[in-house]
């Protein structure tokens, strides 16, 4: 009974979505929304507390465990992050949020073919409903997965797919430095020097693309000295 004032304010939250005269009752959806607002603020421990009792009254609530195991994720309580996504999984295998987060978390285990599998079931469940920046993002860490796993056709088309997509923004940069990590897997070393010397010309401190541009020019016979130099950098940048 104590609690009674504090959920009716949580379900006025709740109505408040719904626009003037709407009425709802107090249920597992105000406390995902109070949890939110929570989250919102940074309250990451309060915001735990909500969406934890909001699965005491629908244990199945994808929505609530797609926002507990973000919140987890946050916290660094990522063994716990990973059971939420598995549990969202259990009740809607295509769930597209909680593919997207496991394959992250994978990715963070070092589990690259389990992140794999989620990010490319993730892409195939993607709707625009989800989010175009989301979706973007999704692509990208399925192309730099593709080229970790050496699977440089896929990466490629995959990066110029996105790269066109966002041409003449700064967004466009983060894919630079793997097309040419693609094309130098794919023995294009040309192409894979001007793509290289496009992401140091985004960003001139990115070890990776100095050391492998640096192999380039060793390949192709340019200066082994340059190709040297560029190679010792790297290592001293990272």
């Amino acid at each position: 009974k104590a609690e009674i004032p504090a959920n009716s304010r949580k379900a006025l939250l709740h109505a408040g979505f719904f626009g003037a005269g709407a009425v709802v009752a107090f249920d597992a959806v105000s406390l995902n929304i109070s949890g939110d607002i929570h989250y919102g603020d940074g309250d990451l421990p309060k915001a735990l507390k909500e969406y934890r009792r909001g699965l005491v009254c629908e244990a199945a609530n994808v929505n609530l465990l797609n926002s507990l195991g973000v919140t987890y994720a946050m916290l660094d309580r990522h063994s716990l992050a990973r059971e939420s996504f598995k549990k969202v999984l259990a009740v809607d295998p295509n769930n597209f949020m909680a593919l997207y987060n496991l394959g992250l978390g994978e990715v963070r285990r070092g589990d690259y073919p389990a992140s794999l599998k989620c990010f490319e079931q993730a892409l195939a469940a993607y709707r625009e409903e989800d989010g175009a920046e989301v979706g973007r993002d999704l692509q990208l860490q399925l192309a730099k997965l593709y080229c970790r796993l050496a699977m440089f056709d896929k990466a490629h088309a995959l990066l110029t797919e996105w790269f066109e997509s966002c041409a003449g923004t700064q967004q466009s940069g983060a894919a630079l430095r793997y097309l040419g990590e693609a094309c130098h897997g794919l023995g294009r070393r040309a192409e894979a020097k001007v793509w290289l010397q496009k992401a140091l010309r985004f960003n001139e401190l990115d070890p990776e693309a100095m050391s492998l541009l640096g192999l380039v020019y060793m390949e192709d016979g340019e200066g082994a000295e340059i190709a040297l130099a560029l190679c010792e950098k790297g290592v001293e940048l990272n």
